[in-house]
């Protein structure tokens, strides 16, 4: 009767036995199966999860979990469980990643492969792992050709490939129709992340065309520790004429200029609430401190500052009207505040320390010259 059942978190010394409670936990009514974050995962109880379950299955959730690299046997998966609306695997596998068996590439499945016709999330995105010297991804197998394997038959809404093998060239190889209700991209490190990929997914000889323009919502394509680089001026100006609805934009990182940002605000201004420009070093100065709080009409306003032009009553928000969908950028920006103030401070306490310096030195000469000449007059005594 058990229709759900959630893991998160479990560590032990031995997994022997949490693998094996899990494996008797699995019935064919089971509705949601979530293992997230359990690194001792058996490679059996994945090899094994398609004879377990059935088609009950509507939602799997294996994220962050297992230490060695694990295969997934989508195929069986698709067969045994045709109803599954959400796949987690953002880094499923740990360390070494998880790839699919059989091989998404070979064509001898090309023809037999049912898809999920409901799935509507899909996570795969490589594991980020966090060290001394700052963030790097965990190697990732998933091609153009296992998001092919993955998306077929399906209408997608909520896609992360984050740090996926995914390159500019084969995505005009991935079949269109997945494309047309996606709401959310998340794409940092793909791509999907440069000129080449927006211009993708604003193509519009592509059939998704017109509906993707209206459905997609939410374009991560950099974060603070996965800068979009290879997105400039000219992916700016391609997203500031197409994608209609675009409510959140995160292009950190990005090489591009006050001038584009300018004329993507203007363009998306009634949509557009909250973009992330953090860390993209062609823009002024004066325009990076006001992105951490990633209000658009916050950084329009600083971009017509720095220019000279006078601000307008629509490019500051009220004060009623706060965004508070990145909070922490907030928090960011009035400590840079802060730690601006105090090196401001420092300076001026390092030349008025300087300047009394000089001035004692002064004194000290005049009173090592009154001290001589008390001297000499003794020595003439």
């Amino acid at each position: 009767r058990l229709t759900e059942l959630r893991l998160d978190r479990v560590s032990a010394k031995s997994m022997g036995g949490t693998n094996q409670l899990i494996v008797g936990m699995l019935t064919e009514r089971l509705a949601t199966l979530s293992v997230a974050d359990v690194t001792g995962l058996d490679r059996g109880f994945i090899r094994n999860l398609h004879k377990r379950c059935g088609p009950a299955l509507r939602r799997l959730n294996l994220s962050h979990s297992g230490v060695h690299h694990q295969n997934l046997p989508w195929l069986e998966l698709q067969r045994s469980c045709p109803n599954v609306e959400e796949l987690e695997l953002n880094g499923f596998g740990g360390a070494s990643g998880w790839s699919t068996v059989p091989n998404a590439q070979g064509t001898t499945y090309a023809g037999d492969a049912p898809g999920w016709p409901n799935l509507r999330v899909l996570h795969v995105g490589a594991a980020t792992r966090t060290h001394s010297t700052g963030h790097s991804l965990t190697p990732s197998y998933v091609d153009a050709f296992v998001l092919d394997a993955l998306t077929r038959n399906a209408n997608v809404e909520d896609l992360d490939v984050t740090g996926c093998a995914i390159s500019a060239a084969h995505l005009w190889g991935i079949p269109s129709m997945w494309l047309g209700k996606l709401r959310s991209l998340r794409a940092a490190k793909t791509g999907f992340a440069s000129d080449e990929g927006v211009e993708f997914l604003a193509a519009r000889d592509r059939p998704w065309a017109s509906s993707l323009a209206q459905s997609l919502e939410t374009l991560e394509l950099g974060t603070s520790h996965m800068n979009a680089n290879d997105v400039s001026d000219r992916g700016l100006d391609v997203l500031s004429h197409n994608l209609a609805n675009l409510r959140m934009l995160g292009i950190a990182g990005a090489d591009i200029s006050d001038a584009a940002l300018e004329r993507l605000v203007d363009t998306r201004c009634g949509s557009l609430e909250v973009v992330d420009v953090c860390g993209c070093r062609g823009l002024s100065r004066s325009v990076r401190q006001a992105a951490h709080g990633g209000k658009p009409l916050q950084i329009r306003a600083a971009i017509r500052k720095e220019r000279g032009d006078a601000v307008s009553e629509d490019d500051v928000d009220e004060d009623g009207e706060e965004y508070n969908l990145i909070p922490r950028r907030r928090a960011a920006a009035k400590a840079v505040g802060i730690f601006e103030e105090i090196l401001d401070s420092d300076d001026d306490a390092n030349e008025n320390w300087k300047d009394g310096e000089e001035e004692d030195g002064e004194e000290n000469d005049d009173d090592e010259e009154e001290y001589g000449g008390e001297e000499e007059d003794g020595d003439d005594v």
